[in-house]
C-alpha cells in the first residue's frame, strides 16, 4: 500500500508540473489581452437547472447577439408570448443588456417542441442565423435553422430534417457556415437508416430554402462500421471543404479525411489525413488554399493545396495535456493573421480554453501571442472577430462544487500588428470574400489590390491607403461609384 501511495504521490508531481507549465507557456508569447467586458448568465429557475448553451455572434456596432439554451435567466425580465425554451439576448459594444426576447419558430414549434440552439453565426448581409435541435412532445426530433433579423427577431424557420417517429438512431448537429451568397452551410451526423453514422450535410439560401443535401461516407458506403464526425467546414473556391474524422471496428485510433463538395453538393474529392485530425479549416489569408489546425497533442496549423494535399505545417503551441484536445476554432483576424481557440486541461477546475494568435511569413506559421481563459469547466461554443477586431468567446461553465452551468461571454481587446488588408481574389468590392480578412475594409485599413476589384455603381469604397501589385486593378462600375480615404 505504501509503494502504491509513493506511485500516486509520485504522478500528482508529475501532473502539477506539466500542468503548471502550460499556465506559464500559455503566456509566454506576449501581453496580456484586456478584457472590455464579461457577461455571466444564469437561471435558477425550479425547473431550469442550467443553461443548455450560449452561442454568439458580433453585431456591426461591435456588441454581440447571444442565444441561451433557457427560458429564464436570471435578471432579466420573462419576455410575454409563446417561445421555444430559448432566450435572444443582444449586448451592446460595453456589454450591458440591449434587449432580450423568446427564440421562436413557427407556430407548431412554438406549441409543441423545445429548440435548443448548438451555432450562431452572422448573415453576409445582416441578421443571424441560429441552428439546432428540436424536440417535440409527440416524440418528434429533428434539426432546425432559423433566421433572426437585427433586433432578434425571427425572420423565418426551416426544419432542415425530422426523425420519423419511433425511430431509435443517434442524430447530432454539427456547425453552421455563413455563405457569401446570404445563405448558410449546415452540417449533422446521423445513422438512419443504415444504422451506421454518415455526414450530413444541407445548403440553405438566404430565404431559408435547401438547395441540395448530402452526405459524406467517408471511408466507403460498405465499409462502415463505426462513427463519423465533422470537424470543420468553409466555402471555398466555389465550393466547399469539409473536413471529420472516422473511428470503425477494424481502427484502433481515429483516422481523419478532408472533402470537397462542388456547388450542388456532388462529391469532387475525398482524402484520407491518416492520423491528423483536422478540427477546423478557412481558406488561407493569401486565397491560395487552405489552413486547417489540428488535433493533436499540440496546437498545429497546416497549410494545404486547393485539393487538399498537404504542405507544410508547424506547431505553434505544445500543450503538456493528459488528454487529445477537441473543439478548436479556426478563424482569420482583421490583420490576416489567425485566430485558434483551444481546449485546454489546466491546473483550476477541469477543462479550460486557451486562444492563440499566429502568423506566416511565406514558410512558417510563428505565434504571436497566446492567452489562457477560463472559469471553471467550460465548453466553448463560439469565438468570432468583431468588426473592431476584438474577440469574443461564449460557452457554458459548469464549476466542480455546482451541477448547474452557466452562459457566459467575454469580449477581450488586443494589441494586434499594423497590416494592409488585400485582395484574395477578383471581384466586387462590397463582396466580404474577396478581402483577406472576409470583411469589406473601413477607413482605417491601408488596401493592396493584387487582383481586379470592381466598385460596383453607386456604391462607396472605404479605405486609407491604396496600393496596387502588379497584377491590381480598380475597376469603377460607373461615375457613381467612388473611393473615400479616411485618415
Amino acid at each position: 500500500m505504501k509503494n502504491l501511495n509513493r506511485i500516486a504521490a509520485l504522478w500528482l508531481s508529475v501532473l502539477v508540473l506539466l500542468l503548471a507549465g502550460l499556465l506559464v507557456s500559455a503566456k509566454a508569447w506576449g501581453q496580456a489581452s484586456s478584457l472590455v467586458f464579461e457577461q455571466t448568465f444564469t437561471s435558477s429557475s425550479a425547473n431550469i437547472q442550467s443553461i443548455t448553451a450560449c452561442v454568439g455572434a458580433p453585431t456591426p456596432d461591435n456588441g454581440v447577439m447571444l442565444v441561451a439554451g433557457t427560458n429564464a435567466i436570471d435578471g432579466l425580465p420573462v419576455p410575454d408570448g409563446q417561445g421555444s425554451g430559448a432566450m435572444v439576448i443582444r449586448l451592446s459594444a460595453t456589454g450591458e443588456v440591449v434587449s432580450s426576447s423568446k427564440l421562436k419558430g413557427d407556430v407548431a414549434v412554438q406549441i409543441y417542441t423545445s429548440l435548443y440552439p448548438v451555432d450562431m453565426k452572422a448573415v453576409v448581409g445582416g441578421g443571424y442565423f441560429v441552428y439546432g435541435r428540436y424536440t417535440g412532445f409527440t416524440g418528434v426530433r429533428g434539426l432546425f435553422l432559423l433566421k433572426l433579423d437585427e433586433a432578434g427577431q425571427t425572420v423565418w424557420f426551416a426544419d432542415l430534417y425530422q426523425i420519423p417517429l419511433g425511430s431509435l438512431n443517434s442524430f447530432s448537429p454539427g456547425f453552421i457556415r455563413s455563405l457569401s451568397d446570404g445563405g448558410c452551410l449546415a452540417t449533422y451526423t446521423d445513422s438512419y437508416p443504415r444504422g451506421t453514422q454518415y455526414v450530413g450535410v444541407k445548403r440553405v439560401d438566404a430565404a431559408g430554402n435547401v438547395v441540395f443535401s448530402a452526405s459524406v461516407d467517408a471511408i466507403g458506403a460498405s465499409a462502415i462500421r463505426g462513427t463519423n464526425t465533422v470537424g470543420g467546414g468553409c466555402e471555398f473556391d466555389g465550393g466547399y471543404v469539409l473536413t471529420g474524422k472516422s473511428v470503425t471496428q477494424n481502427d484502433s485510433l481515429p483516422k481523419g479525411w478532408i472533402v470537397r463538395l462542388d456547388q450542388t453538393g456532388e462529391q469532387q474529392w475525398l482524402k484520407n489525413t491518416g492520423l491528423t485530425y483536422y478540427q477546423d479549416i478557412i481558406p488561407s489569408a493569401t486565397g491560395d488554399g487552405l489552413v486547417a489546425v489540428t488535433n493533436t497533442y499540440e496546437i498545429r496549423l497546416e497549410r494545404l493545396t486547393p485539393d487538399g494535399t498537404r504542405l507544410n505545417g508547424n506547431t505553434i503551441f505544445a500543450s503538456p495535456r493528459l488528454g487529445a484536445t477537441e473543439n478548436h476554432q479556426l478563424r482569420l483576424d482583421r490583420d490576416g493573421r489567425y485566430l485558434v481557440s483551444a481546449n485546454v486541461i489546466s491546473a483550476r477546475e477541469g477543462s479550460d480554453f486557451a486562444v492563440f494568435k499566429a502568423g506566416f511569413d511565406g514558410s512558417s506559421f510563428s505565434g504571436i501571442w497566446s492567452e489562457l481563459i477560463s472559469k471553471g469547466n467550460d465548453r466553448l461554443q463560439s469565438m468570432a472577430v468583431l468588426p473592431n477586431g476584438n474577440y469574443l468567446i461564449a460557452g457554458t461553465t459548469t464549476p466542480n462544487s455546482s451541477t448547474t452551468s452557466s452562459g457566459y461571454v467575454r469580449v477581450f481587446a488586443k494589441p494586434t500588428l499594423q497590416a494592409a488588408i488585400y485582395s484574395v481574389r477578383e471581384g466586387s468590392w462590397t463582396d466580404p470574400a474577396v478581402w483577406s480578412t472576409g470583411q469589406l475594409p473601413t477607413m482605417t485599413d491601408q488596401v493592396v489590390l493584387q487582383h481586379a476589384v470592381t466598385v460596383p455603381a453607386g456604391t462607396t469604397g472605404n479605405l486609407s491607403r491604396l496600393t496596387y501589385t502588379a497584377n491590381g486593378r480598380l475597376i469603377f462600375g460607373d461615375t457613381s461609384a467612388t473611393i473615400r480615404a479616411g485618415f
